[in-house]
């Protein structure tokens, strides 16, 4: 173009990406973040006969038949099948955006499924109603393979673990009332330990596990692109602007 002549040219422009976390996170910061996370679960360890004995004690049958009925239902089939009919709303809806933010929470949730089923099956440890013994005993025991054997798949609570992966991709892709499914999903560790078939150290693990597997799963459609800015924002990657050139 001419220095005498004059338009206006469209271009498409890349849209700038924001990071959602405040830039990258120092690392006296992420030490103290491990320190602390190892003293979480250190102190639940510490106190899993506490709290077993406590249960034990004061558990009515009432408490106990709740915390069954939010266990049989917490379940990663009916956490899935809940996921889908939100997605399913949104697909009438023909929202695109909220679409793509229900897949994100079914994703977190089949990988926390999956994924904690590695250490369950590696660590062998007996639940709490196991009649037989108590203790770590790895994935072989005694000649037999104990993977898949629910007696020693205590570590960390799959329930929980999964709910809570569930729940934290719904406080991150919608935010407005999400924390009423991280209160669920805290519901379940609580059931878990009342029926007597999670120690207290699983499922705060789990807790821990769940929601960090929940958060990575959105974090990474946030880095693709896939959703845009994060939550609120629109999903497209690109929005046309108009550059005046002379």
């Amino acid at each position: 173009m001419s220095p005498s002549s004059a338009g206006i040219v469209a271009t498409v422009q890349p849209r700038r990406k924001t990071n959602d976390m405040g830039g990258r996170i120092p690392v006296v910061w992420l030490g103290l973040l491990a320190a602390g996370l190892a003293l979480t679960v250190a102190g639940a360890f510490s106190l899993d006969q506490h709290v077993r004995s406590f249960v034990e004690q004061n558990a009515t049958s009432d408490q106990k038949e709740l915390a069954s009925l939010i266990s049989r239902y917490s379940e990663g089939h009916w956490l899935l099948a809940a996921g889908a009919i939100g997605w399913l709303f949104v697909v009438l809806e023909k929202n695109l955006p909220k679409q793509r933010r229900w897949i994100v929470v079914l994703v977190a949730t089949i990988i926390s499924g999956i994924i904690v089923n590695v250490p369950r099956s590696l660590t062998g440890r007996a639940r709490p109603n196991n009649p037989v013994e108590q203790g770590w005993f790895g994935p072989r025991h005694q000649g037999q393979w104990l993977i898949g054997q629910s007696r020693y798949n205590s570590f960390p609570s799959g329930h929980t673990t999964t709910a809570m992966g569930f729940a934290v991709a719904i406080l991150l892709c919608f935010r407005r009332n999400g924390w009423l499914a991280v209160a669920g999903a805290l519901a379940v560790g609580w059931a878990r330990i009342w029926v007597s078939a999670h120690h207290f150290s699983d499922v705060v693990v789990g807790i821990l596990l769940g929601g960090f597997l929940g958060w990575a799963a959105w974090r990474w459609f946030v880095n693709i692109g896939w959703l845009g800015d994060g939550p609120g924002k629109d999903d497209r990657m690109f929005q046309p602007s108009l550059t005046i050139s002379t």
